[in-house]
């Protein structure tokens, strides 16, 4: 218990910040390449170096097979931008991939919130592309269709 009399600093975009305890750092999100600096010791290490923060990267969360990932749509988000709309594609791949990270991390509700988004952009590009397709098909439809009659002769 030792490690919970400890001060941490933490460099995080470049700014140190803290000091942290060992009981708020449970709380923060900080990876074993986040570089920490302990109070009392020289210089700065990267966290996973240090004995004591490693119980902060490997819990039981990373082995729980309960999880059941969300779907993500990548592959319908990227079929919709190269063959319906464009703008819409891209909107949806960019959710579809913040849906596979956090699957990643794990976190079930905003993975469900971002593939739901996802599916919603993909339907409204299929549907978007159907319907401009149609209009396209029936306006050059009815300009042969009147070109032939003779209309514009």
């Amino acid at each position: 218990m030792e490690n919970q009399n400890k001060l941490y600093y933490l460099s995080l975009k470049g700014n140190r910040q803290g000091p942290f305890t060992f009981l708020q750092l449970q709380n923060m999100y900080i990876t074993p390449k986040t570089m920490v600096w302990v109070a009392g010791e020289s210089g700065w290490r990267m966290a996973g170096q240090l004995e004591e923060l490693r119980p902060l990267f490997y819990t039981e969360v990373h082995y729980d097979q309960s999880f059941i990932p969300v779907k993500t749509w990548l592959v319908e988000a990227i079929l919709v931008t190269l063959f319906c709309c464009l703008p819409f594609g891209i909107i949806a791949i960019v959710y579809s991939i913040k849906a596979q990270s956090m699957n990643t991390q794990r976190r079930r509700s905003y993975a469900q919130r971002y593939s739901y988004a996802a599916k919603n952009w993909i339907l409204g590009g299929f549907f978007t592309g159907l319907v401009l397709g149609l209009l396209t098909f029936g306006f050059y439809y009815l300009f042969g269709v009147f070109l032939l009659a003779g209309v514009f002769s």
